[in-house]
């Protein structure tokens, strides 16, 4: 294989920024619902495109009901924000199952999977990886059910040498963090466990989980402007990138 060069047309038209179509970027996402399934939005600034939040972190024997949890860690908002400054016409569901330590087990991760299905979003936001090889089928069927359902689900890859599950399953978009430019740039590796690269630093730290919030961005531009199933949406959103692994 080898990178193919820089694309600077589609079907014709000129690109944006990153190779985007201006009236890609112009439309924002309007229409687009993306799910969240991360620490939460938490007690932030209201913002009208952030909808209720779904929290799903159990409560433990000696939490009272009414009792004030801790604070959730920021990474779920960091994640919000940076769909919103790629894609800010789009409708965000943050779906809480990590705790503050950024862990949760089986049980919470597939109920944010399943509140993520029942509210019938467009895209799903995984900025995560699962270590747990005993939730291995039941993640593969859900997200196997996300993909025939017309939705589109994005997972980071591991930082390190950890499990880049489920972000190297066929039916789900991988994503790893790089240097570009700017956010609306990303390079496409369509046959490769991680298809996608792109920006992803916050505070200085780059993560393959942020890239993968701003690849949610991106494919929420694209997702806006056409009515595809999530296969051609991804094909569409690979004509986009600024460099591509193309077979020889």
């Amino acid at each position: 294989m080898r990178f193919g060069e820089l694309n600077t047309l589609v079907e014709g038209i000129p690109r944006a920024v990153g190779g985007f179509r201006p009236d890609l970027v112009a439309g924002g996402g309007r229409g687009v619902r993306v799910a969240v399934i991360d620490s939460g939005w938490g007690a932030r600034v209201a913002d009208e495109r952030i909808e209720p939040e779904i929290d799903l972190m159990p409560r433990t024997r000696h939490t009272h009901e009414s009792a004030k949890r801790e604070l959730p860690d920021p990474h779920g908002a960091h994640c919000i924000r940076l769909i919103l400054a790629v894609a800010p016409s789009v409708q965000i569901l943050p779906i809480r199952i990590l705790d503050a330590s950024l862990r949760t087990d089986a049980r919470t991760l597939f109920a944010g999977l399943e509140a993520a299905a029942d509210a019938a979003v467009d895209i799903v936001n995984l900025s995560l990886t699962v270590d747990d090889p005993t939730a291995l089928a039941h993640l593969t069927m859900a997200c196997q059910t996300f993909e025939r359902r017309g939705m589109l689900v994005v997972a980071a890859a591991a930082n390190g040498i950890g499990s880049s599950i489920p972000a190297v399953f066929p039916s789900v978009l991988g994503v790893r963090a790089t240097v570009t430019d700017s956010p609306f740039q990303f390079f496409a590796s369509p046959h490769e466990d991680i298809q996608c690269a792109a920006h992803g630093c916050v505070n200085g730290r780059m993560r393959n989980s942020y890239a993968t919030a701003t690849v949610s961005g991106l494919a929420a531009l694209v997702c806006g402007a056409f009515d595809q199933d999530p296969s051609a949406l991804r094909a569409t959103l690979y004509s986009f990138a600024s460099c591509r692994v193309r077979d020889e």
